[in-house]
């Protein structure tokens, strides 16, 4: 069930929870969020109706102007303690919501939260600050800005979630830092996934660029296992920070790049333990490189597609060893892609 709703000159829309047997409101074309749920139609009228005239009032309260919908514009949806510490904040400061909101951008206020991993084990350390141009999360703020630009974009809640395996070594963090942004030409990740991701026609500003383990590697190369992953108490923080980033941005497509990666997610849905696979051969023969609906353990979100991938570091080798319903190499992972966005719904309104 999929339709719409419209009361004081905002539209509503109802999506039917079948997981929750509720139907779940969203406020569109607005930056500030605004949820409810009900059990039935003449409910979601009723609570639609009061969720706007609660709105009315806090900004009145707040000494602010409601957001008026526009439409063609893309909805900035965040995490609701986030929300909330945005309204606390702005009744603190006496500034609008939006500005507070703005302040609170979703993946920096991830960013505050990695105080949430209390212990780097030898050979990791934490990120001291966020690159302000493209960077993979926690170095940066994971959304694609064109280059040389620092304007965050609208954060792509919904969109796609991508996942490498970790950042980068300090030396290639305190370079990308001093530069203002990570190489896209040069970096053979950024070179080669967003050689992918224009192939399979995904838009970039849908993606949220992140990683599953956090901090950095202290020396050596930045490629191979993480030093985290032989550390089971920081594995399980960076498993547990995981399930934020998800609740944070509830992707419609999470992208796993690497086996390492895909064998950390593995842990985090029944659905996904086939990724727990030794190798690409493996993986594939056992049809286990896409998954649909995975309910995830951590709040219940449910992940609507995932698709594991060759690490763009190693694609070009890698990627010959893929293989889905009789295609080989990069056209098996394209047909996979092509796949999970279908399924997914797509993404035409990041483009």
């Amino acid at each position: 069930m999929s339709n719409a709703m419209s009361y004081k000159g905002y539209k509503a829309s109802m999506v039917f929870d079948a997981e929750d047997k509720v139907i779940v409101g969203r406020v569109l074309e607005i930056d500030d969020i605004i949820p409810f749920h009900a059990e039935s139609v003449s409910e979601f009228e009723a609570g639609f109706h009061a969720a706007i005239d609660a709105y009315i009032a806090a900004c009145a309260e707040l000494g602010g102007k409601p957001e008026k919908p526009a439409s063609g514009k893309l909805m900035l949806r965040i995490a609701p303690e986030v929300h909330a510490a945005a309204l606390k904040a702005a009744a603190r400061s006496g500034v609008s919501l939006n500005k507070s909101v703005n302040a609170l951008y979703p993946s920096v206020h991830l960013f505050n939260e990695l105080d949430r991993i209390a212990i780097y084990p030898d050979g990791v350390v934490a990120v001291p600050c966020q690159i302000p141009g493209l960077a993979f999360f926690p170095g940066g703020r994971g959304v694609y800005q064109k280059e040389g630009c620092l304007d965050l974009p609208t954060f792509p809640v919904g969109g796609v979630m991508i996942v490498g395996q970790d950042f980068d070594n300090v030396d290639g963090f305190n370079y990308s830092l001093k530069q203002g942004e990570e190489n896209r030409a040069s970096v053979p990740t950024w070179r080669n996934l967003l050689g992918l991701l224009d192939r399979c026609q995904i838009p970039k500003t849908a993606c949220f660029f992140t990683n599953a383990y956090m901090g950095l590697r202290a020396t050596g190369k930045n490629t191979g296992p993480s030093p985290g992953t032989r550390h089971a108490e920081f594995r399980a923080m960076c498993e547990e920070f995981f399930s934020r980033q998800l609740a944070m941005q509830l992707p419609r497509l999470l992208l796993a790049l690497g086996m390492e990666v895909a064998n950390f997610i593995a842990r985090c849905s029944p659905n996904l333990h086939g990724w727990a696979a030794k190798d690409w051969k493996s993986l594939d023969s056992s049809n286990s490189a896409i998954v649909f609906d995975a309910r995830i353990e951590a709040g219940g979100f449910l992940l609507p597609a995932a698709v594991a991938l060759t690490h763009p570091s190693y694609r070009p080798k890698n990627v010959l060893l893929r293989r889905y319903h009789g295609l080989r190499g990069d056209s098996a992972e394209q047909a996979l892609l092509a796949d999970a966005v279908v399924h997914a719904g797509g993404f035409e309104l990041y483009a």
